[in-house]
């Protein structure tokens, strides 16, 4: 089988990355602003670590990686007085002390807080959340459904969804190692990728170990 030269190689990596941006930063806003579905930041985000997980599958050197990171560290503070809006700043400052505005900017997370800590060991019972009935709790069955279950069903609930999501993700990278050809295993390694980030996500930032964006 012909090798592929390194020209041709860095022309592929080009490519991808060229459509990574393209996607990333222009083309989800424009696209999807004025139907039904407004682009969310997970979108965004979801694409780009897919992106980058298919990348380093593909082979990209690890140096690569290295660099976009250190670049990634030093771009950030920029980016955050330049680049981010108010409310996103704001977002970022309410996270690192979640008390400074529990009712404003860090009503959500402080409400998250209640509901899971609320939840104890075994839960207060289907349907017998107080924070998301009674409305304490912003979008109980969409962003902060974790915070919903975990009150509901407790720790051991909460386990449990962990348990299940870790078999789904085990099984979406077994599925990549096994597949018989390049382009099935990067598919399904990048699809396996994006519910973990989503998962993870999720559950950073109903639990306050990241900005609610």
């Amino acid at each position: 089988k012909k090798q592929k030269s390194p020209k041709q190689i860095f022309f592929g990596y080009f490519c991808f990355l060229y459509i990574q941006i393209c996607v990333f930063g222009v083309g989800l806003d424009k696209a999807f602003a004025g139907g039904d579905f407004v682009a969310h930041e997970h979108v965004k985000g979801a694409i780009g670590f897919g992106g980058v997980v298919v990348m380093y599958l593909a082979g990209l050197p690890a140096k690569w990686f290295v660099a976009g990171g250190v670049a990634g560290a030093v771009i950030a503070p920029i980016a955050f007085f330049f680049a981010l809006h108010e409310y996103q700043r704001n977002r970022v400052l309410v996270f690192l002390d979640p008390e400074s505005d529990p009712l404003g900017t860090g009503y959500h997370i402080t409400q998250s807080k209640i509901a899971i800590g609320s939840g104890g060991l075994t839960g207060k019972g289907f349907g017998q959340g107080s924070q998301s009935h009674l409305n304490y709790l912003p979008e109980p069955h969409t962003d902060f459904v974790f915070a919903t279950m975990a009150e509901e069903w407790g720790l051991f609930g909460g386990l449990f969804v962990l348990l299940v999501f870790g078999i789904v993700l085990r099984w979406g990278w077994t599925v990549a190692r096994r597949a018989p050809d390049r382009f099935s295993s990067l598919l399904a390694g990048g699809m396996t990728a994006t519910i973990f980030f989503y998962v993870a996500i999720n559950l950073l930032m109903v639990m306050g170990l990241a900005p609610v964006v």
